[in-house]
Parts: C-alpha cells; sequence; structure tokens
C-alpha cells in the first residue's frame, strides 16, 4: 500500500505519535487501530498495509483467498448490486462447485470421475437450495464472492471446497466474521482520517476522484450495503457510534469470530496434521465455464504467460481478442495454436521453445541437425521442458532465430523481437530473448548489458521499454518485502546494465514468467531505483485478466517521474549520481575520495578496492593506485 499524494505525510506523523507502542518500533508505525486491525506505515520503504493482529481470517488449512475475499469486501461497500450480478453470472459454475462440495463432504475427494454427473442429477434439488442459501447470508455471498475472484485469477478451485461453498460448513471457519469485523475497520479508518483506500493504495480526499472507482473513502455512500449486511456489521461502520462496544461481540451468529490467541495452538496442529488434495487448476479448467468477457479494448495490451492449449487441447486459437497493439510476454501456446488477428509484438518464453521442439524428427541433414547433440534439444524434442530449461543456452543463439520464425508463422501481425526493437505510438520497445532465469547470472546479465546497448545505440532520449519473458533480472527483488512474490536473489548486480538505466529513457519494464496474478496488485510496481521512476509489470493471462492497459502505466509513471522532480529534486541527482559513481571509469588522476570502492590507507600506504558483484564481496589490495585503478574498472565494465 503506498503513499500516493503529498497530503498525506503530515497526517501520518501526526497519528503516529498518538500511539505509544511505537516507540517500541523502529519501522512498522501503527497509523490507527481498532481491536481487530490496524493500519501501518513502514517508513522504511513509506509503504502501509492492514494488519490483522490477533484475529484468524480462516480456520481451513492453507486458505489463501483472503486477499481475493478483502477485494470483495470493498467491492460489496463500493456497489453491492453490480456485485451481485457477478455472482449470479457465475451460477453455473457455483452450483459445479456446491455439488463437488457436497461430494467431498460424502467422501469423495477427487470429484472429478464419470460419477459426477450422475450425483449431480440426483442431488440438483440439494444444489440449487444450496445455491439459494448464499443470497440469503450477505457476509456469506461476499466470501463466496471472493472466492470466485481467485478462480478467475488463478484457475479453479478444488480443496476443502465444503467450508468454502456450503453455508452451514463454512460458519465455523471464522471468515465471515473475519470480513465482519474487516470492513467495519474500513469504513472505520477511511472516516475518522477522511482517507480513501482500495487495500493497496491510500490517498487523502483532496485527491480528488478514487482511481478506477475502486476506492472506498469517508463519501462512500454505505446506506445500500448498510441495508443488505447484519446490524451489527453495519453499526460498527461508524466507530463513534460504537465506542462501548466490544466489536465482534454482537447477537448475530455470522459475526462469530476466531482469535489467535484463543485457537492457535489448534489450528496449527489441524494444519500439520493435513493431507493436501488440491489439484492443477488447469487439468480441472474444462469443468468449468468461461464467464467473463474474452476480448477488450485496450489501446496497449500487455498479457504474458497464456499457454493455449494446455486445459483445451481442442483449442486452434489464442483464447482472447484484442484490435489494438498487443505486447506478448511469452509462454503464449503450449498447443501449436495460432492467430492471424492478433497484432503487435511477441518475445520467447520458454514454453515456446517446447511449443515448437517437442516431437520434432530431426535428420542430419535438417537445419537442426547442429543441435542433435546437446542435452537441452534432445530434453525439449522429448518434450520434457522441466529438464531442459535449466540447460537452455544464454544469450544470443541460433536455436532461438528458428524459435522466433516459426512463431512469427503462426502470428504473422506480431512481430517476434529477439534481441531487437520496434517504435509504437512514440515509444521504443526493446525485445530481449530470456527464456528463462539462467543459472549463471554473472554472465547473463553482462550479455543482456552488451546486447541492451548494441539496440539502443546512441539514442537515449526516447521513451523505452524493455520486454522480456523472464526478467532481465530479478525485479521481484524491489517488490515490498512483505509481498509474496518477493525474492531477493538474482538482484541486479552487474554495474553496467546498471549504468543503462540512468544513461537511457527507460520508463518501464515488462515481462512473464513468474505467473504472478494479475489481480494481486504485485503485477505492477513503480520503481525508483535507477534514479527515475519506472514501471514493472507481470500480467499472467487469466479469465480475468486478458490483459492490462499499458497506456495507465505511462500515466503513472509520469505522474511519479513530475512528482519525484518537484518534491525530491536533490534526492533524485543524489541517487543517479551515486549509480553513475558506482560505475563509471575512473582515472589515476581522480581525487581518491572521490572514487567509489577505493579507499587509500596512509599508514600502510597501500590501496583497496571494495566491491560486491553477483552477492560476492570482493576485495583486494595494491600498492599501486594506477593497477587498483585499472582493477575497480574492470569490476565496473570497463
Amino acid at each position: 500500500m503506498t503513499n500516493e499524494n503529498n497530503n498525506l505525510p503530515r497526517l501520518i506523523e501526526e497519528q503516529i505519535k498518538q500511539y505509544p507502542q511505537n516507540r517500541r518500533r523502529p519501522v512498522n508505525k501503527v497509523v490507527y487501530a481498532n481491536r481487530y486491525f490496524a493500519l501501518e506505515n513502514n517508513i522504511k520503504e513509506n509503504t502501509f498495509s492492514i494488519v490483522a493482529n490477533d484475529l484468524v481470517f480462516s480456520a481451513i488449512p492453507y486458505d489463501t483467498a483472503r486477499y481475493y475475499i478483502e477485494r470483495a469486501a470493498r467491492y460489496s461497500m463500493l456497489s453491492p448490486e453490480k456485485t451481485r450480478r457477478y455472482l449470479e453470472s457465475h451460477e453455473d459454475n457455483i452450483k459445479t462447485y456446491i455439488g463437488k462440495a457436497l461430494m467431498q463432504q460424502a467422501g469423495v475427494m477427487y470429484p472429478y470421475g464419470p460419477d459426477v454427473d450422475e450425483f449431480v442429477a440426483k442431488n440438483e434439488t440439494h444444489i440449487t437450495a444450496e445455491y439459494h442459501k448464499i443470497f440469503e447470508h450477505p457476509l456469506f455471498e461476499i466470501q463466496v464472492l471472493g472466492r470466485l475472484m481467485q478462480h478467475d485469477s488463478t484457475g479453479p478451485l478444488s480443496a476443502n471446497l465444503a467450508g468454502k461453498f456450503l453455508y452451514d460448513s463454512n460458519r465455523f471457519t471464522g471468515i465471515i466474521g473475519y470480513i465482519s469485523e474487516y470492513m467495519k475497520f474500513i469504513a472505520q479508518v477511511t472516516d475518522d482520517l477522511q482517507i480513501s483506500t482500495d487495500g493497496s493504495g491510500v490517498m487523502s480526499l483532496s485527491e480528488g476522484t478514487n482511481l478506477e472507482n475502486l476506492y472506498v473513502s469517508a463519501d462512500t455512500d454505505l446506506t445500500r450495503v448498510s441495508e443488505l449486511l447484519p446490524a451489527g456489521t453495519a453499526a460498527g461502520f461508524n466507530s463513534r457510534a460504537v465506542s462501548n462496544i466490544n466489536e465482534g461481540q454482537y447477537d448475530d451468529p455470522d459475526t462469530q469470530i476466531l482469535l489467535k490467541s484463543v485457537v492457535g495452538a489448534e489450528l496449527s496442529k489441524a494444519r500439520q496434521n493435513y493431507t493436501a488434495h488440491s489439484v492443477n487448476p488447469k487439468l480441472i479448467d474444462p469443468y468449468y465455464k468461461i464467464v467473463l468477457p474474452t476480448s477488450n479494448n485496450n489501446k496497449i495490451n500487455v498479457v504474458s504467460d497464456i499457454h493455449a492449449g494446455v486445459a483445451n487441447k481442442n483449442l486452434t486459437s489464442l483464447p482472447f481478442s484484442n484490435d489494438n497493439f498487443n505486447i506478448i510476454a511469452g509462454d503464449a501456446s503450449d498447443g501449436r495454436v495460432s492467430d492471424k488477428n492478433i497484432k503487435g509484438i511477441y518475445v520467447i518464453g520458454n514454453h515456446d521453445m517446447t511449443d515448437v521442439l517437442a516431437g520434432t524428427i530431426v535428420s542430419k541433414d535438417d537445419t537442426l541437425a547442429k543441435y542433435r547433440d546437446y542435452q537441452w534439444f534432445q530434453l525439449l524434442v522429448a518434450n520434457l521442458g522441466n529438464d531442459a530449461w535449466p540447460l537452455l543456452p544464454a544469450g544470443d543463439n541460433d536455436i532461438y532465430a528458428y524459435i522466433a520464425d516459426d512463431v512469427q508463422s503462426r502470428f504473422p501481425q506480431l512481430k517476434v523481437l529477439n534481441n531487437e526493437s520496434t517504435m509504437y505510438a512514440g515509444v521504443r520497445y526493446a525485445g530481449l530473448t530470456v527464456p528463462i532465469r539462467f543459472s549463471n547470472q554473472a554472465t547473463e546479465q553482462q550479455w543482456i548489458a552488451d546486447e541492451l546497448i548494441r539496440i539502443l545505440g546512441d539514442d537515449t532520449t526516447t521513451p523505452t521499454v524493455v520486454v522480456s519473458h523472464a526478467p532481465i533480472f530479478n525485479e521481484l527483488s524491489m517488490l515490498s518485502k512483505k509481498s509474496k512474490s518477493f525474492n531477493d536473489k538474482y538482484a541486479l548486480s552487474n554495474n553496467q546494465l546498471a549504468k543503462i538505466f540512468t544513461q537511457y529513457n527507460v520508463v518501464g519494464v515488462v515481462h512473464g514468467h513468474h505467473h504472478i496474478p494479475a489481480a494481486q496488485a504485485n503485477w505492477h510496481k513503480i520503481v525508483k531505483q535507477f534514479g527515475r521512476p519506472m514501471f514493472v509489470i507481470d500480467s499472467i493471462y487469466a479469465n480475468n485478466n486478458t490483459g492490462q492497459e499499458l497506456e495507465k502505466e505511462f500515466t503513472r509513471q509520469r505522474r511519479a517521474a513530475e512528482s519525484e522532480k518537484r518534491n525530491n529534486p536533490n534526492q533524485l541527482a543524489a541517487r543517479k549520481a551515486r549509480i553513475e559513481a558506482k560505475t563509471r571509469e575512473y582515472t589515476v588522476d581522480d581525487d581518491i575520495k572521490q572514487v567509489v570502492g577505493l579507499t587509500y590507507e596512509k599508514p600502510r600506504n597501500r590501496y583497496t578496492v571494495d566491491k560486491t558483484i553477483d552477492g560476492k564481496h570482493i576485495r583486494k589490495r595494491f600498492l599501486n593506485k594506477a593497477e587498483a585503478i585499472s582493477y575497480l574498472n574492470q569490476l565496473n565494465g570497463h
């Protein structure tokens, strides 16, 4: 959750002073709290998060739906009628879930065999009754909405379906009480602080209109949703009205809550004894209908990892359409699909390798004959991609040109960028062939640096977006450490590559591969690591994501850049100067105090080069300054 304007800092500072516990908290400061939730500010990263301290989200083992259910709760506060229509449009899928939940309740843990249709036919009345029961209990309805949002984002659910889709089983999971308290907190914090939030962003009311109308604010009309919810939940929307009531202690049994301090040990034991029975979503996708639209009108549509042909073997074209400009960041097909209408650009992913090569018969006179002795090639031909990925050649290899030609033939209006660039609407797109994160990061990052210098040439001013399937370096290291996708391994360590991002007008990077659900707000982030704001995008295809609009990211990046120049001009220049100092080429005449990574010990009359590269700490001493400077320049890529 980020601070998106300049009106918040003073408010945040004043709020932090009101909570004595913040004196013992060096980083995560409480900004606002009620009995069960707190809005916290990470003062190092200037990010926000809503934290449930003692409150249990779900007694269901390994329940991963909290993000989606919280989102469903906020949507319901904003527009209960629209959320009801969303549910009703998924009626067939909900009834499918209910049928499978009843089968699991009867002891059939994997309800996907030939007996399913017979069971559903016999229990149609029961299934219909359970479906209508959802709409009789608004807090359970919100929860089912969240489950469907998760379904549309990551694929069908398969484990513990009774606890998720049958009201009588769900009542004892604590989720409904959690939703009740969460909605109260959102209403209270926005009203008391006069802010707005979408759960992953905070703005003051003076900031104006809510982005995409997804922000709950002090101005949100909660009348309609209050009429639908249990009285205790609606009463809690006003913190002052319930100041003398213990939250959660209402007569309505739906608001029953679970506390970690009370049931934590019991839940931990249940997880230890839990037998996993989830199924790969792609394998059970055919049991469910695609409800959401399969087309979009995004002007610049970004999407990756479509993997068409995995779930539906009969699919011959892409499962979505967009008549404008598309950026497909690899892995569009796993079934030799083609599409003569899709326009835009494409970069090669690791699954494109098996999609093209699996099952290929190679004769000694074949174009591919020169690869026959390579293990990675043999594995790809045998359709053993998981074993082949770590062995793929890094850098510019003829095999990628062969793959690019094949992909180009199946998508004739897409330009496959195999280490090359193209212009569209005033923006340069540099497409790199990075199908996988290679094991030798030092070699890979040096190749990427060399390749980008070749592709970008002398033009340092044109707005540029770098596109690759796997990240050109691990941009996930720049996410918040609280993000599930955060990974500080394989972070950017090549100084020459870092320098490219300061010298050229790189406004953003687009990649795929990580399969981060687009709905989870992890798929894009504005980062300022290189002395200027830039966006990082990973937009995996899903039922609810046929692509993200890149124009929004250009707007966000531009606003962030303008704000940075306006509010932190000295910081911006200093950050850029630090990066350039770490990567510049020094001479023996440079003042030793200005040479980053080099120190002089006068008593011993020696020079010490001290740098960290690829996570490896390098320290080497010299008696001669010229030799030390020469060695440092080598480390800096010169």
